[in-house]
């Protein structure tokens, strides 16, 4: 798991912040787009839905938070120490 401690925080002024394990969701209009901040300043867009579609599926918005968090977690394994020694 992917702790915040790993993770940077844009500044955000509508004062929305990322769930407990650092994923973010953006709100364009008609949209939700989902990812995390691995730097500061820095957003990687992961997972994205129309708005309209978690309406329809309540439990789409964990889906998605959860491909976030694989997303992150293969990245970390891919290019961690131990990772690299593989290649």
């Amino acid at each position: 798991m992917v702790g915040r401690a790993n993770l940077f925080e844009p500044h955000e002024p509508s004062g929305r912040h990322p769930n407990k394990n650092g994923v973010w969701k953006m709100h364009p209009p008609k949209l939700r787009i989902y990812g995390w901040c691995p730097a500061p300043h820095a957003f990687v867009a992961v997972m994205g839905t129309f708005e309209s579609d978690t309406k329809k599926d309540k439990k789409l918005n964990d889906t998605k938070r959860d491909e976030v968090l694989a997303f992150i977690q293969s990245i970390l394994i891919r290019f961690s120490p131990m990772g690299l020694k593989g290649h």
